[in-house]
C-alpha cells in the first residue's frame, strides 16, 4: 500500500510538471511577433537638370545659337585639351527643345552631308533627355537613274561581311527633286554593331554596299574613308557622354510626384 501511494504520487508529480511545462509552451506561442519596419534608404532624386548638367560635362560647346522655332545650334568638341577652333573630334549639333533631344554629327560627315550629292552612310549621336546616348546610322541613296528601293546595308572587311541590317523598304524615308532621288534609312546601334564596325574600320580592306529591290551602290573611297574614320570617334564619343551620365547617377531621371522630369 506504501508503495502504491508512493508511486500515485510520483505519477501525480510527474502530470503536474507536464501540464506546467505545456502552459508555459503555450505561453510562449502566444506571444505576439511585433514586425519591424525596415529602414528607409532615401534615394536621391535624378532630374531633367541634372542630367542636362552631365551631359554637357562630357564635351566644350560653343558658338551656341538659338533661332526663333527653339532649335539650338551649337559645336562641341570632345577633346578637352584643345581649343574649339583646333578640335580634332568636333561635331555640328543641334538642340531641339521641343523633342528634347540633341543630335551631333562628326564635322566632315555632317559637311559630305550637307553637300547631299553622293550616296554615304550619316552618322550622328542622339541623346534624348533623362536616356542614354545613342550611336545611330543612316544611310543615304542620292541617285540620277530612278529609286534603289533600299533595304540592306552590308560592311565588308578584308573579304569577309563583318556587319549588315535589313529593314522593311517602308521604313526608308523617299524624296525626289526632278529627276534626281533620295533614300534615308535611320537606325541605332546596338553594342554588338558598335564591335562589329570598329573592327570593320580597323581593317585594311573595306567595302559598304547598300542593296535595295532595283540593285545596289557601293559607297565611293571618299564617302568611306569618312565614315571610316568618323566611326569610330563617334562611338567613344557617345560612351563618354554615358559614362559622364552614370557618374551623376543617370541617365535614367527620377520620378518625383508633382514633378516633370
Amino acid at each position: 500500500m506504501l508503495m502504491y501511494a508512493k508511486a500515485a504520487g510520483l505519477s501525480a508529480v510527474v502530470i503536474s510538471i507536464s501540464t506546467l511545462v505545456g502552459c508555459m509552451d503555450k505561453e510562449k506561442k502566444a506571444v505576439p511577433v511585433v514586425a519591424t519596419e525596415p529602414a528607409k534608404v532615401e534615394v536621391k532624386a535624378y532630374t531633367a537638370t541634372d542630367w542636362k548638367r552631365d551631359f554637357t560635362s562630357a564635351f566644350k560647346e560653343s558658338e551656341k545659337n538659338i533661332d526663333k522655332n527653339g532649335i539650338t545650334k551649337y559645336y562641341a568638341c570632345f577633346d578637352q585639351n584643345s581649343e574649339s577652333k583646333n578640335c580634332v573630334e568636333y561635331y555640328s549639333s543641334r538642340r531641339d527643345g521641343f523633342k528634347k533631344v540633341d543630335y551631333m554629327t562628326p564635322i566632315i560627315t555632317a559637311a559630305f552631308k550637307a553637300g547631299d550629292i553622293g550616296t554615304m552612310v550619316n552618322m550622328y549621336i542622339a541623346a534624348i533627355e533623362c536616356r542614354d546616348a545613342k550611336a545611330v546610322l543612316q544611310p543615304n541613296f542620292n541617285g540620277d537613274n530612278g529609286w534603289l528601293f533600299m533595304d540592306k546595308i552590308a560592311f565588308m572587311a578584308e573579304g569577309e561581311v563583318v556587319f549588315e541590317k535589313s529593314t522593311d523598304p517602308n521604313e526608308v524615308d523617299r524624296d525626289n527633286e526632278g529627276r534626281r532621288v533620295h533614300e534615308k534609312w535611320t537606325f541605332a546601334l546596338e553594342k554588338d554593331d558598335e564591335s562589329r564596325l570598329l573592327k570593320f574600320a580597323e581593317a585594311n580592306s573595306r567595302i559598304i554596299r547598300i542593296t535595295g529591290k532595283k540593285g545596289y551602290a557601293t559607297i565611293e573611297e571618299a564617302e568611306l574613308e569618312v565614315f571610316t574614320k568618323d566611326i569610330k570617334h563617334l562611338i567613344k564619343n557617345k560612351n563618354q557622354i554615358n559614362d559622364s551620365l552614370k557618374s551623376g547617377g543617370g541617365p535614367n531621371c527620377t520620378e518625383i510626384p508633382g514633378q516633370q522630369t
